[in-house]
């Protein structure tokens, strides 16, 4: 059903309104659709300035949600409605509300809005399909766990004589044994389901209405309860499936949430479905334009080595700061390799291969020989991981109206093995990273949290007030940054830091043999090798860049230590920069001398490391400094300035009634 919507403007006759859709919600048959001109908001955020009508932006909300529908985002718009004034008061007048039934029975459901030649409202699309692209991927299913059968299938499969020679070439042939072997055991088996529950709930019924009518005999009392349990099974089995597309990891018990998991599998689908995308000139909307344009973005950025333009002496920046690593290149043993697949998310996306942890997990007794056979060929250094070293860049939109490439953010689904094998490496760094990295870079570090950094800046900025300091903090952002590292870079910096060659080779190894495809909508497209850049979704990168990001901190360190900078003065508090992965804040006293010797650092950091700056999105706050000052400060980044209150983390940093300090100096 679809209702067509004009809403009053008399605020008197709002609530006979809302009561309207209710009784019209009421002859839906589920199916069901409004759409047009509500002329009420349903958020503060659905105008450009101060909102008055707050009554009737909750009880519209309390609408919404009693009727269960759901608000589908403009794709490329904001606000619906102008003024037209010269100063304009933009609104969101305009919408569409689909049911929960309309979401099953049009997952492909988007609504756009169109230019506006005239009318003061913006005219809205909505497109509603059906068709949603078949991939024919092989993918894991955990409800097949459900039946004993599988065991038997992947036990086959997997002691298949194989011809490969290397570790590695034999566990990616098992590999493709199994797929091959599981793809056509499942072939029809959830409609084989589907019948078998339908038929259970025919002869549960003719039971009841055979009871109604005489004496069950002693085999028809038996077999009710099997059947209602045979029913349960094939019930929780359509549970599992639909709650591993919906990645909802966080509700473990309840009653039968199959439908649920259903909708926010499609919520989901929806969320990640590109259907346009602008190549800077032409608006694209067919599949294989837009997988051309994303291939060639993703290996210009990825795929192409752009070499270092400037080198620094390492070797000096970190004299007497490594620890001892030799550790690291001991033999892998069967205790640690276990831990890192059963340590596992079992249930997380998995790569090209199709398996996730929870396969490895459920048939490890299986497959342990092999697994541990490919770690000692890794060890050893004969092992070539290309086959299984592949991955898959699944793009997540940064915003809802996400157009362009760049609004996308690459998260890579690494094949199992090859992530294991990150897993395993980045277990053994991770409890050297406190003393390899400085203490003030709060992420991926154990026993480190964000509010650390937080805590420290508001010490900082308390100071600065207190002492009436002239001082500004300068935010950095990095533009994609795991996706600039430079390799040589990286390499370097491993020597420099004391990492052994057989180390060394692993990481070259592991960067080097990954080549990966792009996925659009579920279909990856053609595949290219790296050349730069970290995987974010292998385990192993977090650690290799804040690595990289450290060294800025020590030419920080180094400059105020030769007097180039000057630190806050604190006691205690020694620190230039606050680092949380690549979220960079810096503190500045405020003189145009810091601030020239800080964007030399930066500028030349950048240039070394293949990392970019990106002043544009970077801003400058001032501390006890003039508007002429500060904005002479920022005009040498090339940043905006940025007035308190800013968000740092993203928490609050207010500037007036700044509560006594967290640490007392």
């Amino acid at each position: 059903m679809i209702s067509n919507v004009y809403g009053p403007t008399d605020v008197t006759l709002k609530a006979y309104f809302f009561q309207e859709l209710r009784s019209i919600h009421s002859f839906s048959t589920g199916i069901w659709t409004l759409l047009g001109d509500f002329n009420v908001l349903l958020s503060v955020d659905d105008k450009n300035g101060a909102t008055t009508h707050i009554t009737d932006i909750l009880n519209f909300r309390e609408v919404v949600h009693d009727l269960q529908l759901v608000d589908l985002p403009i794709l490329n718009k904001a606000f619906t409605w102008t003024n037209g004034r010269g100063v304009p008061t933009l609104e969101r007048l305009d919408r569409a509300f689909i049911s929960t039934n309309w979401v099953l029975a049009f997952p492909r459901s988007t609504l756009r809005a169109l230019p506006r030649p005239r009318s003061d409202h913006t005219p809205l699309v909505l497109s509603a399909f059906t068709f949603i692209p078949s991939t024919h991927l092989f993918r894991f299913e955990s409800f097949w766990l459900r039946h004993p059968a599988v065991f038997d299938v992947v036990s086959i499969a997997w002691n298949s004589t194989t011809s490969a020679s290397t570790p590695v070439n034999q566990f990616a042939s098992k590999l493709k044994s199994v797929q091959t072997a599981l793809r056509n055991w499942s072939v029809g088996l959830s409609s084989r389901l589907q019948r078998q529950a339908n038929l259970c709930l025919l002869w549960i019924d003719w039971l009841d209405k055979a009871e109604e009518r005489r004496t069950l005999t002693n085999l028809e009392c038996a077999l009710r309860p099997m059947l209602k349990v045979r029913y349960e099974e094939l019930c929780l089995q359509e549970e599992i499936k639909w709650k591993q597309r919906s990645r909802v990891h966080w509700l473990k018990v309840g009653d039968a949430n199959t439908r649920f998991f259903h909708l926010k599998a499609t919520g989901r689908r929806n969320s990640n479905f590109i259907s346009r995308l602008s190549n800077g000139c032409t608006l694209l909307s067919s599949h294989q334009p837009i997988a051309d344009h994303l291939l060639s973005f993703f290996s210009n950025q990825l795929g192409e080595d752009p070499g270092s333009t400037l080198s620094i002496n390492l070797l000096e920046l970190y004299r007497g700061l490594n620890p001892d690593l030799s550790c690291l290149q001991d033999d892998f043993t069967t205790a640690e390799v276990r831990k890192a697949v059963f340590s596992s998310g079992p249930e997380k996306a998995p790569g090209p291969d199709g398996l996730p942890m929870l396969f490895y997990q459920r048939f490890w007794s299986l497959l342990n020989n092999d697994i541990l056979s490919v770690f000692n060929s890794f060890h050893n250094g004969s092992a070539k991981l290309a086959e299984i070293n592949a991955s898959w860049l699944c793009l997540i939109p940064k915003k809802s109206d996400a157009l362009l490439a760049k609004d996308f953010r690459p998260i890579s689904l690494v094949h199992g093995m090859g992530k294991l094998i990150s897993k395993v490496l980045a277990t053994r760094l991770q409890s050297f990273m406190a003393e390899l990295i400085n203490p003030h870079q709060a992420a991926f570090i154990k026993g480190r949290n964000l509010f650390d950094n937080f805590s420290t800046a508001h010490v900082l900025v308390h100071h600065y007030y207190a002492s009436k300091q002239s001082a500004a903090l300068l935010k950095i952002d990095f533009e994609r940054a795991f996706d600039h590292i430079n390799w040589d870079f990286l390499i370097d910096l491993l020597r420099a830091r004391g990492f052994a060659p057989t180390w060394i080779s692993w990481i070259q190894e592991i960067l080097k043999s990954a080549n990966t495809s792009v996925i659009l909508n579920g279909i990856p497209g053609n595949s290219f090798t790296c050349k730069r850049g970290l995987r974010q979704g292998d385990p192993l990168s977090p650690l290799l860049f804040i690595l990289c990001v450290d060294v800025l901190f020590r030419m920080f360190q180094r400059a105020t230590s030769s007097g180039l900078l000057q630190d806050p003065g604190i006691r205690d508090v020694r620190v230039q920069a606050l680092q949380f992965a690549d979220d960079l804040l810096i503190f500045l006293d405020g003189s145009p001398r810091a601030a020239a010797a800080t964007k030399l650092i930066l500028d030349d950091f950048a240039a070394c490391s293949g990392l970019r700056i990106n002043y544009d999105k970077s801003s400058l706050t001032p501390i006890n400094l003039s508007e002429t000052q500060a904005t002479s400060l920022a005009s040498s980044f090339g940043c905006t300035v940025k007035a308190f209150p800013i968000r740092y983390l993203g928490l609050p940093s207010p500037l007036r009634d700044l509560p006594d300090p967290i640490i007392c100096l």
